[in-house]
């Protein structure tokens, strides 16, 4: 019998992966995987959980073993990844996923009981490779009223089964067909920018996958202290822009690297301008202008021979 296949109720039915990588929250990840262990798809699908630990001191190992002794019908594997940045884990991960689907969701976040059956239903509707859904904030109670109606840790939103064109790895579900193509399927060389689940699924785009949306399979993620900082979003929004124009702008010929280039200068030079006349109305405002100056020299930053490294040791997580 297949390993991506088990026998329920005299019934072949695809076994789902869920991956989960985690670095040093282990209240949170506690969180998660009560939230996974309460999934609807049970009585439809076998599923399996697994947790690297990306903190080489095994912080989370207690948590997940707590868990495990609790007794469930839903196996949950442990794997500690000492090698610190996101895609080692993430590879260490699918490396140990025996399922026909792998499902994503970050240690930060926690599911609601349909989620992981939205995804696939989601996906064998639409006769898609990989499909993502929602992901919505829950902020702390010390956080700024103007941050909360800010709509800057908002992601978007589509009509379920649109087609879409990108995807990341903090609400999806993807066939491991994808991730069996390649010896490591998110680079390394991204451990310190961030951005391989992105890239990841750049490359799949690219080689014939197709994506769609999934409105319903909801996830919520807990915001934390440090990112309602001004500082924190600026520089998110400036690492969005410098990964994209990595995976698309960089990739051009010269005159589509010159188009590229001349088309964000002017971007730039136009959000500044805005940020300037909106200072007055507010700082919800002026912020997402801000912003946006600072995704646009995240775009012109990579004709530089400069990488800013979100998830080096003093930044990480």
């Amino acid at each position: 019998m297949p390993v991506d296949i088990l026998q329920t109720r005299d019934m072949y039915v695809p076994l789902i992966s869920i991956c989960v990588i985690t670095y040093k929250r282990p209240a949170q990840l506690q969180l998660l995987i009560e939230s996974l262990m309460s999934q609807s798809i049970f009585s439809q699908h076998t599923v399996e959980i697994i947790v690297t630990d990306n903190d080489s001191s095994a912080s989370a190992k207690p948590v997940v073993s707590s868990l495990i002794n609790r007794g469930s019908d839903i196996p949950i594997f442990y794997e500690l990844e000492p090698v610190q940045g996101i895609p080692y884990a993430r590879n260490r991960a699918v490396s140990l996923a025996r399922g026909k689907y792998v499902a994503f969701i970050d240690d930060d976040e926690k599911a609601d009981s349909l989620w992981l059956e939205a995804l696939h239903r989601c996906l064998t509707t639409y006769d898609v490779d990989a499909v993502f859904g929602p992901v919505e904030p829950i902020f702390p109670e010390e956080s700024p009223i103007y941050l909360r109606q800010s709509g800057f840790y908002d992601r978007p939103h589509h009509r379920d089964g649109t087609r879409i064109l990108s995807g990341r790895t903090g609400n999806a579900l993807v066939k491991k067909s994808w991730i069996d193509k390649f010896d490591e399927p998110f680079d390394t060389k991204l451990r310190l920018t961030g951005g391989s689940d992105s890239d990841f699924f750049a490359r799949i785009l690219k080689c014939g996958a197709q994506f769609c949306w999934a409105e319903y399979a909801i996830v919520h993620e807990f915001v934390s202290s440090d990112r309602l900082q001004l500082k924190w979003l600026l520089m998110r929004a400036f690492r969005g822009g410098q990964g994209h124009a990595w995976r698309n702008a960089m990739k051009r010929r010269f005159m589509g690297k010159l188009i590229h280039f001349l088309y964000r200068s002017l971007l730039l030079l136009f959000s500044s301008c805005m940020f300037l006349v909106f200072i007055p109305f507010g700082r919800q405002k002026s912020v997402w202008w801000l912003r946006k100056v600072f995704s646009n020299a995240g775009q012109l930053s990579a004709f530089l021979p400069y990488q800013y490294e979100e998830y080096k040791q003093s930044n990480y997580r």
